[in-house]
């Protein structure tokens, strides 16, 4: 009767545990289900992330030639603008002919006026005439 018991005791354990290994293995198919789901989901992003990269890498490039294009124009134009003789005032090279006492000194020993023109070079008062 020993026998009976225990054989009927294991068949009974059997019968009790396999609805509860059944719905723990479902439990798991639902979860690697959800898993595999997520993993198709994340590979997708991951190839989007990988064309977003390379455009944004050809972008980058194409701005960084650019960048130096801009640079090397830029040293161009401040070799340049420093080879540029610096042109001096006529202030400073007072000459005979470009001199304020040459315009009222005339060699013949008088001064001739004549009416202006619409650009005149004396201004006295009101009047305005133009020294020759």
């Amino acid at each position: 009767m020993n026998r009976i018991r225990t054989i009927a005791i294991l068949a009974a354990a059997v019968a009790f545990t396999l609805p509860l290994a059944a719905c723990k293995d479902t439990k798991t198919l639902q979860e690697n289900d959800q898993l595999k789901a997520q993993v198709a989901d994340l590979q997708k992003q991951n190839g989007e992330m990988g064309n977003n990269l390379e455009t944004v890498t050809a972008a980058r490039d194409a701005l960084e030639k650019q960048n130096e294009s801009l640079q090397t124009e830029i040293q161009g134009l401040k070799s340049n603008k420093k080879t540029k003789k610096k042109v001096s005032s006529k202030r400073h090279h007072r000459g005979p002919a470009t001199s304020k006492a040459s315009a009222f000194w005339n060699p013949v020993g008088a001064l001739e006026l004549r009416e202006p023109d619409s650009n005149s070079t004396s201004q006295r008062g009101g009047e305005h005439y133009e020294i020759v």
